[in-house]
């Protein structure tokens, strides 16, 4: 974690805004989702006894990219895509039904990690189960999978109220 002096926290917080407005016009998702972990790095020099922290990613939580849709698809697609290949396995001793397994696991947990990340930006819990359900058909989740993903959603735990986020997905 990075600590920064208000002036140059104020300054770095311009600088990503400005980054996003640009990534926004892209919809790079990767760079996107990369500043979102980044912003977690460096926070706001707090006066002694001052017991919360403030992070970039609170200054940037607001930005009009987090609510597109298309972003979170594309990138929830993307990581899935990137991660199944990163842990393809020639096993031949290995069933169908088990990389089935391994590759819903893989899209479960995934999904998952995208949906604590549109928790803690503040997304329309309603979009986030729209985006929840096109993903898991579309990846053909199995059904008790999808289910504990939207029961996750719907009980938002408590994420409204925290300052940091673990974000790496």
């Amino acid at each position: 974690m990075f600590t920064l002096k208000a002036n140059g926290y104020k300054t770095l917080s311009i600088v990503i805004r400005q980054f996003l407005d640009e990534v926004h016009e892209t919809m790079d998702t990767e760079a996107a989702f990369s500043l979102m972990i980044l912003a977690q790095t460096f926070s706001l020099e707090t006066k002694e006894g001052q017991k919360e922290t403030e992070f970039i990613f609170n200054s940037i939580s607001d930005h009009k990219i987090w609510g597109s849709l298309e972003l979170w698809e594309r990138g929830i697609n993307d990581s899935i895509k990137e991660e199944i290949d990163k842990n393809a396995i020639n096993n031949a001793n290995e069933s169908l039904e088990e990389k089935k397994l391994r590759q819903d696991n893989i899209k479960f947990g995934k999904i998952g990690c995208f949906v604590v990340s549109m928790l803690a930006l503040k997304i329309n819990q309603s979009e986030v189960k729209l985006v929840i359900d096109k993903i898991c058909a579309s990846q053909n989740l199995p059904v008790d999978m999808a289910k504990t993903l939207q029961v996750y959603n719907s009980h938002r735990i408590a994420f409204n109220n925290q300052k940091k986020v673990e974000l790496k997905c």
